[in-house]
């Protein structure tokens, strides 16, 4: 990834380290001087330990480049002189002024940001650097100091990082489970384009769009009741049909036949049928209509992501851990689908097809805080339709009670929510894909 080793690179140890990961990776500098804090600055209020943030970058590093740490009191803090001396006898004192030094201050406290800065000018070092990552534009600033401080942008992306990177710079990791699905690794697709549960999906997603109010007639229950409705609804009503597991996956096996009879282009890509009912994993869950909303957001947002070179991993039901020892092996969270570019931002996508409650949603807004810093992006994907999004959630329908209650909470917590005929809008807003 290299363009431009250095021997020196001074970083600001942050919770968001993935941002100093892919300087070191992008530069590749001999040393690391790390500007971090004594573990017992406790007045500065935060929720981990400086310590914690040093350790899970050196770890990730190792072999990599070598470490001095320049530790700041509470006090220095507030002293921009303090600062200065520090950062001077540490790291000016040992660099001579005809080595590069480039000093990158993204998430690092105002006071250090201007200490370097007018050290650099002081010094007259002519080659160093000043970094700092846009992280909502993602973009990487840098200026020089040649003459009058001038400025220019580069790309920092980093195509070789995987989940198990990013997860370690936060405190986190995940496991292979036989639950979990890759759909990319290091920006290369994982699923071929003849697999036949990703043709399946993607057509299935086409009728739930595009055919959304073609009705569909089942006969279900010991009456032999016949219940027409939508594809959408049908599949919502399977949550509520009944207390007993079997029926509910009769139901929905009763609904996929009825598909079968009805798409012709269903049947003919030969993913579901009656004989091979038992080895289908979505048809034999407590609720199989959640396993299959997930499936079939997942195929969606994999057709629009694959090309794109920016997306490096996508999975689905990624567990993560706590790699604190004292707490290892505890699951934190089930990311339903998660998405991970080459500048480190993860994006974390919740699917609801039955409720949530306001204690959850904001459970699952901390997660995606914790995993990617403030530049992570925690999203809702609901079975509802665009036009239902703004109604006032009094519906005859009672199938859609909880989707409108996970929708309540997922806003009050501040989520961004994407309902089901709007993931490519949606992913074209937030710039994962581009506009037409």
């Amino acid at each position: 990834m290299s363009e431009e080793k250095i021997d020196s690179l001074v970083i600001c140890s942050t919770l968001n380290q993935i941002t100093n990961y892919l300087m070191i990776k992008k530069y590749e500098p001999k040393t690391v001087f790390n500007i971090t804090f004594k573990d017992n600055a406790k007045e500065l209020n935060w929720n981990i330990k400086p310590q914690e943030w040093d350790n899970q970058l050196k770890s990730i590093c190792n072999g990599i480049t070598r470490f001095e740490d320049i530790e700041l009191t509470t006090e220095d803090i507030y002293s921009l002189s303090d600062i200065k001396e520090k950062i001077h006898d540490n790291i000016l004192e040992n660099v001579s002024n005809d080595k590069k030094i480039y000093w990158h201050v993204t998430g690092g406290q105002r006071t250090i940001a201007l200490a370097i800065s007018e050290l650099i000018k002081d010094k007259e070092r002519k080659n160093d650097k000043l970094l700092y990552i846009e992280g909502n534009t993602e973009i990487l600033i840098i200026n020089t100091n040649e003459g009058e401080l001038d400025s220019y942008e580069e790309d920092y992306g980093y195509k070789n990082l995987t989940f198990n990177e990013a997860l370690i710079l936060t405190g986190f990791n995940t496991k292979k489970l036989d639950s979990t699905k890759p759909f990319k690794e290091k920006g290369k697709e994982i699923i071929k384009k003849d697999d036949k549960e990703y043709r399946f999906y993607k057509e299935l997603y086409r009728i739930i769009h595009l055919e959304k109010e073609s009705k569909i007639s089942i006969n279900y229950g010991g009456s032999n009741e016949l219940i027409t409705d939508t594809f959408r609804n049908l599949l919502l009503k399977s949550n509520n049909i009944s207390k007993n597991t079997e029926e509910r996956r009769l139901f929905i096996r009763l609904l996929f036949e009825k598909l079968l009879d009805k798409y012709s282009n269903l049947r003919e890509i030969e993913y579901y049928n009656k004989d091979n009912v038992e080895s289908k994993d979505e048809f034999n869950q407590s609720y199989p209509a959640g396993y299959i909303f997930e499936k079939l957001t997942a195929y969606k947002i994999y057709d629009l992501i694959k090309d794109n070179p920016k997306i490096l991993g996508m999975e689905t039901s990624l567990k993560t851990y706590f790699t604190e020892e004292k707490k290892k092996n505890a699951i934190i969270d089930e990311l339903d689908i998660v998405l991970l570019t080459n500048t480190g931002k993860i994006i974390n996508f919740e699917c609801k097809s039955g409720g949530m409650k306001g204690d959850n949603a904001k459970s699952h807004n901390y997660t995606t805080y914790r995993l990617a810093g403030v530049f992570g992006m925690p999203i809702l994907l609901s079975p509802l339709y665009k036009n239902e999004e703004n109604s006032d959630c009094k519906n005859e329908n009672k199938e859609l009670e909880k989707p409108f209650q996970a929708l309540r909470a997922a806003k009050a917590a501040e989520l961004e929510v994407f309902t089901v005929d709007e993931i490519e809008n949606g992913l074209r807003r937030l710039g994962i894909i581009e506009e037409n």
